[in-house]
């Protein structure tokens, strides 16, 4: 019994979910049929973007290394015999998937590339609501009902006192 939990966990630690990622690479060319390598979500926090294992700190890097992923495969199949391809085109496509990765990067709002600069405007929101509420987003713990010289010194000292009094349900 002991022995057939134990094989279970195992195989349940060795076990890796099946995760779809998103592409986030909105270039759809392929000359050839070679499509600029996928650009997905890599799931650490630090480096958020993956292209071919490899990842990034922002989006914009890589956009750039799906796509130069893109143009050396091109490359090589127009350099080893492929017909239909020219190292030129090649080229060309490289330029209108980078342009492509420009505009997907600067019109996308909702990726970690702007986390950086929505928590600039979340603090600068933050600082703003503080001037006009100095007690918004005070948070009361609960505490013993202070006596009503100690609650009068709190106020003094801390002008939330009282709404957080009310807060943790406490009457004074």
């Amino acid at each position: 019994m002991k022995t057939a939990i134990i094989a279970t966990l195992i195989a349940l630690a060795a076990a890796r979910p099946y995760v779809t990622r998103a592409n986030l690479q909105t270039f759809t060319g392929a000359l050839g049929g070679i499509a600029a390598t996928p650009v997905e979500d890599s799931g650490n926090p630090d480096r958020p973007f993956q292209v071919k294992g490899d990842t990034f700190v922002n989006i914009a890097a890589a956009f750039q290394r799906s796509c130069d992923q893109q143009f050396n495969a091109c490359a090589n199949a127009a350099n080893g015999g492929d017909k239909t391809l020219s190292v030129s085109a090649c080229s060309d496509q490289q330029t209108q998937c980078n342009a492509a990765a420009q505009s997907a990067n600067t019109a996308n709002t909702g990726n970690a590339a702007n986390n950086a600069g929505n928590a600039s405007q979340a603090a600068a929101a933050a600082t703003t609501t503080a001037a006009a509420n100095p007690c918004a987003g005070v948070v009361a713990t609960a505490t013993a009902t202070p006596t009503p010289t100690a609650a009068a010194a709190a106020a003094s000292v801390n002008p939330c006192a009282k709404k957080m009094k009310r807060r943790a349900g406490n009457k004074a």
